[in-house]
């Protein structure tokens, strides 16, 4: 009997030693103080970042600035392309080559200067035209007898611009390099085109 009431005891006193170790945590929770405690005491702490994180970066200008132009509104000059490439069927020319003379025959309306300001451009470089499976193989439209893309850069002549609304990336002289996919259509009078999107 004397042994149960031993073991009795000290499972009681390992309760209570327990019970006081829980309240003595609760009692000592820690609070976080309000965002207007910490601003009337100073107390407020910087993130831990790299002095680099730290400093503000201003924004780089290009090295020729545009001229920004209140002619905003949209011609119907400026409308999508349109070109004819009239083509012989007994013509030995390539796709390829098909899809770079249409967008050259595009681009050059726009680099004329009686062109409207706001697609109006002051040159333009046809980079590549190819063919890519995995890009022409996704739900496009229109698709065209052939599909192709084409690199090209134009350079605008003020802001804003036409051009902006494709998805390109401008460099420091003001060239907007972008990435569009042709699809080209054979008709009675030739070869057209018109810009493939998903």
């Amino acid at each position: 009997m004397r042994r149960t009431n031993k073991f009795g005891l000290l499972i009681a006193g390992i309760l209570l030693l327990h019970l006081h170790a829980c309240s003595t945590f609760a009692a000592t929770a820690t609070v976080i103080p309000s965002t207007a405690q910490l601003t009337s005491t100073h107390q407020i702490l910087t993130p831990a970042a790299t002095e680099i994180f730290r400093q503000e970066i201003p924004a780089t200008a290009t090295d020729i600035e545009l001229p920004h132009n209140l002619e905003s509104e949209r011609s119907e000059y400026c409308k999508p392309p349109y070109a004819l490439l009239p083509v012989d069927d007994n013509s030995d020319i390539s796709e390829e080559e098909i899809v770079y003379k249409l967008v050259d025959i595009w681009l050059k309306r726009y680099s004329n200067p009686d062109a409207h300001p706001y697609c109006r451009i002051d040159g333009y470089k046809i980079d590549k035209v190819y063919y890519d499976l995995d890009l022409i193989s996704q739900p496009l439209e229109p698709r065209g007898d052939f599909m192709r893309v084409v690199i090209f850069s134009v350079k605008p002549i003020q802001i804003p611009n036409d051009w902006m609304s494709f998805s390109g990336e401008l460099d420091q002289s003001n060239w907007l390099h972008l990435s569009q996919v042709v699809a080209a259509f054979k008709t009675d009078d030739g070869y057209t085109m018109k810009f493939a999107y998903p």
